[in-house]
């Protein structure tokens, strides 16, 4: 694994990581100010190919509309606990921001990769959310 970059963005500054696994790009996160996060990919040459979302709360997913209209190819895998809460703003505190955001396109779980084949554990430790990834 190689961390390529790291970026702190939004209004509450989320740290969110582009990792190369594999000849992968892999985003962890998708927060508000993504398009910072997309030119960065352009300017580099680089394809998105998964983004990991440790959990749902909207300041984590407010980039996923922009990557997954750019990327075709892309896969996005949150905790299967909160996939539902893609959906739903109460859920992912967005109910709580200035517009309420939801995302209906599709989504993977965890369960539906085998996280060992991206050399690495994935474990969920509730607290800030339901089921923190």
């Amino acid at each position: 694994m190689r961390i390529i970059k790291k970026f702190l963005l939004g209004a509450i500054e989320n740290n969110c990581f582009l990792i190369e696994i594999n000849n992968q790009v892999i985003l962890i996160d998708a927060p508000m100010n993504s398009e910072v996060i997309a030119q960065y990919l352009d300017d580099n040459e680089l394809n998105l190919d998964y983004i990991f979302s440790t959990h749902t709360h909207y300041d984590h997913i407010l980039g996923l509309d922009l990557f997954y209209n750019k990327y075709p190819n892309l896969k996005i895998h949150v905790n299967k606990i909160e996939r539902s809460f893609l959906k739903d703003p109460v859920e992912n505190l967005s109910v709580y921001a200035s517009e309420q955001y939801v995302f209906t396109k599709e989504v993977n779980t965890f369960d539906d990769i085998n996280p060992v084949d991206f050399g690495m554990e994935i474990y969920y430790i509730s607290g800030h959310s339901k089921s923190s990834a």
